[in-house]
């Protein structure tokens, strides 16, 4: 995935979701079924692929202090109504076509955004898994 400048309402949504991811996390970590006995998490990521053609699929995985993933978590419907609303009007605010976006996240709120212009990169067989 090719990091690169990305327009304004782009950058406007992806920084609302990241927000929101932060939330989510602090939010449902603190769930006692997870047993994670007050862990903290380093890093998190959503990674959103596919296009109106195709379905979409996505993940969200979450690093911790002690470098385990954690993929047990979701996306909030908020989250995903934001993505619903950038893929219906991505092909028309970016120049090049893109199949795929990593949204990572850390507990500070910083951000960083990466989209993948492989059409194929919705077919990844380990897409799912854990790691």
């Amino acid at each position: 995935m090719a990091k690169r400048a990305h327009p304004k309402a782009f950058q406007d949504a992806m920084g609302k979701i990241a927000q929101t991811l932060v939330v989510l996390i602090n939010d449902k970590l603190k769930d006692r079924k997870w047993k994670l006995k007050n862990k903290k998490w380093i890093s998190a990521y959503v990674d959103r692929r596919g296009s109106l053609d195709t379905a979409i699929i996505c993940k969200l995985r979450i690093t911790m202090e002690d470098q385990s993933s954690f993929a047990r978590l979701h996306t909030s419907s908020e989250i995903e109504n934001t993505f619903d609303e950038i893929w219906r009007s991505k092909d028309s605010i970016f120049p090049e076509k893109w199949y795929g976006v990593k949204l990572t996240v850390t507990p500070e709120g910083k951000w960083e955004v990466a989209l993948d212009h492989d059409p194929k990169c919705v077919e990844d067989p380990t897409f799912f898994d854990p790691a």
